[in-house]
């Protein structure tokens, strides 16, 4: 459990001290916010994962302490806000929390996943002890177990199932020691024969050792079915529904099936003792910690290849606004040639015409020479016409 300073305004203070200087200095923003926003947030669903216990309460406190490493972020990010690093700070933003959103998913999934496989675990454990009291004696009402009677045994009395013949009831070796007329307690038939019930000493034996059931039935309910996990999650229905299915499993056993819950002989079948419950205790710590580390490198795994794809996704983009800007300048180059063509055009003809109304202006200016020359030339011939015809 991170000591009470790792969230203090004082370290907080100084973390941004430190990022702001160091961001000021070598300008690379980007990089260092996400690989210490990542650091922080792991940091925050191992709180998360140390008080699973706590139930809900450390689901609550791994999203306080990844919402302060976000707005830590978020102000340290606000000093700084430079034109160039301002589109690379909200993307770092926004790839924070989205980590931050699936580290608490996979957080709060595992405190369910934790507090479903302890309650299903009592639950097993009240049913094997159930079970195991229907394999009583009717007699003395103890357990039909084997056990020694040589010296060294604390005492300890020899209860194995004994099968009679030909009634087929069973009663433990004590009681049996006990009779002083060879009658069935039960039915009170003439006893013929009398043999140890292996099936249901093996049974019992299996029965005896709680640990064992729970591995067998685990083994038979891979991927964690037994306590409602699966690709939808743990749901309350799913486990009643599980532990149903267990509890018609542990009714329907025969001793003939009981040899697949033990692999040691009624002679060596003892209840579990402290090396093994210590065994387990630390087996089952040690999935937790796999299970949230698993969890924390898939987030961060998928948001690994979701950023590849968006990566190879802008590439893409980038490489086919090349050809595309590669292709447009090709086509202003093509339409610059021809605006120079067209512009030499226009610029000839400007010329020309400039050309033709001079020569125009020259051609009006002789016509009105020759007009004016030729009026007073038309009235003399007028004039000698007239005289011409009088004479």
């Amino acid at each position: 459990m991170p000591s009470a300073d790792n969230t203090s305004p004082g370290r907080v203070r100084r973390e941004l001290a430190q990022r702001r200087s160091r961001w000021m200095r070598e300008h690379a923003l980007a990089s260092e916010c996400v690989e210490d926003g990542a650091l922080e947030l792991g940091s925050a669903e191992g709180t998360a994962n140390l008080a699973g216990q706590q139930g809900a309460s450390a689901v609550q406190q791994a999203t306080n302490s990844t919402s302060t490493t976000t707005s830590s972020t978020t102000t340290t990010q606000s000093v700084t806000s430079d034109g160039g690093y301002s589109v690379a700070r909200s993307r770092d933003t926004e790839l924070l929390a989205r980590l931050q959103e699936r580290i608490e998913k996979s957080v709060r999934t595992e405190v369910v996943q934790e507090i479903a496989t302890r309650n299903v675990e009592k639950e097993l454990e009240r049913l094997v002890a159930d079970k195991l009291s229907s394999y009583s004696c009717p007699i003395c009402m103890n357990v039909m177990h084997s056990g020694a009677t040589g010296p060294g045994d604390g005492g300890k009395e020899d209860r194995s199932p004994l099968l009679l013949f030909p009634c087929g009831h069973n009663l433990c070796a004590h009681c049996n020691s006990q009779l002083k007329k060879p009658l069935c307690p039960y039915c009170r038939t003439k006893i013929e024969h009398k043999a140890i019930n292996r099936p249901l000493q093996e049974m019992i034996a299996a029965f005896e050792n709680p640990a064992h059931v729970t591995d067998t039935l685990n083994s038979d309910h891979p991927g964690g079915a037994l306590y409602g996990g699966g690709p939808h999650g743990v749901t309350m229905g799913s486990t009643v529904d599980n532990m149903m299915e267990v509890e018609q499993q542990l009714g329907s056993m025969t001793p003939s099936a009981a040899t697949s819950y033990s692999n040691t002989s009624a002679a060596t079948a003892t209840p579990p003792s402290t090396a093994s419950t210590s065994s387990s205790l630390q087996k089952a710590q040690y999935e937790r910690q796999y299970r949230h580390f698993l969890a924390r490198a898939n987030v961060l795994s998928d948001e690994l290849d979701l950023e590849e794809g968006e990566a190879r996704k802008t590439a893409e983009e980038d490489a086919r606004l090349a050809s595309q800007i590669a292709a447009d300048e090709a086509e202003v180059a093509t339409l610059f040639q021809k605006w120079e063509a067209a512009k030499q055009r226009l610029e000839g003809a400007k010329r020309d015409r400039k050309q033709c109304q001079r020569k125009r202006e020259e051609s009006e200016r002789r016509v009105n020479l020759l007009r004016t020359t030729l009026q007073p030339l038309e009235r003399d011939r007028d004039k000698y016409k007239i005289l011409l015809e009088h004479l």
